[in-house]
């Protein structure tokens, strides 16, 4: 049941029945259901609002059915205005719902007369009327965050906001929040003191939502401008109905938030509005890999590039890298790069070499050290020499090997030649 003031609380005809029901019997007189109502002179808007079943065995034309605004004498001429007029022509059809607008009579007391006659010559048609409400807007009905420029500010990392959007409105320029045309939104604001994640959700509102998170605090002659969408989530497509989104930001960025009504067919969803929030500073640690070299690689140069990746659930700040070995331990350096990095480490020594690498995140969170350890090997240029006709293969002559490597080579000798010595 959707919250409503005491201004805006329907007013309910014959609130003591199920549903007012009239015609049954073939009459020359007329049957009448009414009720005095009074419309401040101040009224925004007010609407009537009623569902009608009309049930006519012979479907007759002559079995009548109206609604009529009279002045409160309730003499003869009293009529204001039919504000409907039905037939037994439309029976057998289920509930449809009429609605009509009675702002103009704003300052005036009225009788709202439903009214109902089955003709002698008729076919005995029943009319039955049900939840009927006036619905009446008030300024002071207007939510206070229907407006951007007037949204709601939350200070606290946890917490719960109430409203209504039966009054509310959609703004020029105003984004479709998750896609979806809605029409009656209500605006908050967060401001996050730290790095971290907001979560945000509609779980108890009395409708089908739309929810969506913007950065950017602009709005330019009456419109809306200047907002990056951030996540949004309507909530017709989950099981329950609710919105729900997770929005990482940084320390002082400030989130718009807007709840809004799902629009469909042109009708947009109303009712109470319960806005969820809650903000968890980040702690989550980075991750960092080494790609390059290869565990276990052997390398013949003195220096060698590192390259690697990181992530983060908000972002990397920085990468840093240091070489270990027999010689000692390097201070830690800063690497190009964040979420793909590069380094170069040199004076590597004989043997085996470890590179150590880290992450910082943009909240100061360290990732795990990872390590790859790799060879560096010393080499020489191999002096080879032969004798007469025939060839070695490989062919090594000049070529740079590692120092203490085992190779083997095979010497071939040409046709009517020996092998010797």
């Amino acid at each position: 049941m959707a919250r409503q003031s005491a201004a805006t609380r329907p007013m309910h005809l014959a609130a003591h029945i199920i549903y007012l029901s009239m015609g049954h019997i073939a009459t020359a007189q007329w049957q009448y259901a009414y009720q005095q109502i009074s419309i401040p002179s101040n009224a925004v808007s007010v609407t009537l609002s009623y569902f009608l079943n009309i049930l006519s065995p012979g479907s007759s034309a002559i079995d009548q059915f109206r609604v009529v605004l009279r002045r409160t004498d309730g003499s003869p001429g009293s009529a204001i205005v039919a504000l409907d007029l039905e037939d037994g022509s439309r029976g057998q059809g289920g509930y449809f719902q009429s609605s009509f607008d009675l702002t103009p009579y704003a300052g005036q007391t009225v009788q709202l007369s439903f009214e109902a006659l089955d003709s002698v010559s008729g076919s005995g048609t029943i009319f039955n009327v049900d939840n009927v409400s006036v619905i009446l807007e008030l300024p002071s009905d207007i939510p206070p965050n229907d407006y951007f420029t007037n949204r709601t500010v939350i200070t606290n990392i946890t917490a719960i906001r109430f409203g209504t959007n039966y009054f509310a409105t959609k703004e020029p320029g105003e984004p479709n929040h998750a896609n979806n045309p809605g029409g009656k939104s209500l605006w908050w604001s967060f401001t996050a003191p730290t790095n971290g994640i907001l979560q945000l959700n509609t779980v108890g509102s009395t409708f089908y939502t739309l929810l969506a998170a913007y950065s950017g605090d602009s709005v330019t002659n009456l419109t809306v401008t200047n907002l990056t969408k951030l996540a949004a989530n309507n909530g017709f497509n989950n099981s329950d109905g609710y919105a729900r989104i997770n929005v990482p930001v940084t320390a002082q960025t400030e989130v718009e938030i807007a709840v809004d009504g799902l629009n469909m067919n042109g009708v947009v969803d109303v009712g109470a509005v319960v806005l969820n929030l809650m903000f968890k500073p980040d702690t989550n640690r980075p991750t960092v890999t080494i790609t390059s070299p290869a565990a276990n690689a052997k390398v013949l140069d003195t220096s060698v590039t590192v390259q690697g990746t990181a992530s983060d659930n908000l972002a990397i700040a920085l990468v840093q890298y240091r070489l270990e070995n027999a010689a000692g331990t390097n201070d830690y350096q800063n690497a190009t790069g964040t979420n793909k990095w590069s380094g170069v480490v040199s004076n590597l020594v004989a043997g085996p070499n470890t590179i150590r690498a880290r992450a910082f995140d943009t909240s100061s969170n360290m990732s795990l050290t990872v390590t790859r350890t790799f060879t560096y090997v010393l080499t020489a240029p191999l002096t080879l020499s032969t004798t007469g006709d025939g060839h070695v293969s490989p062919n090594y002559s000049n070529s740079l090997l590692a120092i203490d490597g085992t190779y083997t080579l095979t010497a071939t000798p040409a046709t009517g030649s020996l092998f010797s010595n």
